[in-house]
């Protein structure tokens, strides 16, 4: 990403260079770096503040916590393309759901991207919200289901992000269903694939402490 910024940056793509910062700053969100998300989604926005980059934009944001802003930019989103179905029934859906687990609703989140069922195999963010919607609902088959669902898609795209996420979110859906034998070997896989992680990042201690739990 940093290569591809840098190259956008020397081309002056602006453009380019937003979304290269916007999935920087979506690696920041999801890994729990929330102010380093935030900052990284502003200094996007002031450079290329498109239509792509909003949308995309509005996600990251919601992952991160920026409530209002996320929905700000994703009520623009809509309003602009009120005609375009992907945008309506799948990604506007997306961040909004996210909010509402933001906030504490998860079933207002499970609701929200009952439009999004048809377009789940080209749209993993709305199974992995799904999922996590599930198991903060307490529902451990349902998430772990959902999160099943991302792993098959493995060959698709195997360096997709939300991989070890999904495998993370499984962990925590086996835990949750009181099958610890399954847990346990589900959370070694994960921290096996963050082994040269990080150890600071919020998601990699919570996932060590978690585990730890199971001893």
């Amino acid at each position: 990403m940093r290569k591809g910024r840098q190259i956008a940056q020397r081309l002056q793509m602006k453009d380019g260079e937003a979304f290269f910062l916007a999935s920087q700053a979506s690696v920041a969100a999801i890994f729990g770096n929330s102010k380093q998300a935030i900052d990284t989604c502003n200094a996007a926005l002031a450079l290329a503040p498109s239509f792509n980059n909003r949308g995309a934009i509005a996600l990251v944001l919601a992952l991160a916590g920026e409530n209002r802003k996320s929905l700000d930019l994703s009520a623009q989103v809509a309003r602009e393309r009120a005609d375009d179905t992907l945008i309506q029934a799948v990604f506007v859906p997306i961040t909004e759901a996210q909010v509402a687990l933001n906030t504490g609703d998860a079933h207002k989140a499970i609701e929200l991207l009952k439009s999004a069922l048809p377009y789940d195999k080209a749209t993993r963010p709305a199974i992995y919200v799904r999922g996590m919607a599930y198991l903060k609902s307490g529902q451990a088959t349902e998430a772990a289901s959902e999160f099943q669902r991302i792993l098959a898609l493995y060959n698709s795209d195997p360096t997709d992000l939300l991989i070890p996420f999904a495998r993370l979110g499984l962990a925590r859906a086996y835990a949750l269903q009181g099958d610890t034998a399954k847990a346990k070997s589900t959370y070694q896989d994960v921290l096996a694939f963050w082994k040269d992680a990080d150890p600071d990042l919020p998601v990699v201690k919570q996932a060590k402490a978690d585990y730890a739990k199971l001893q």
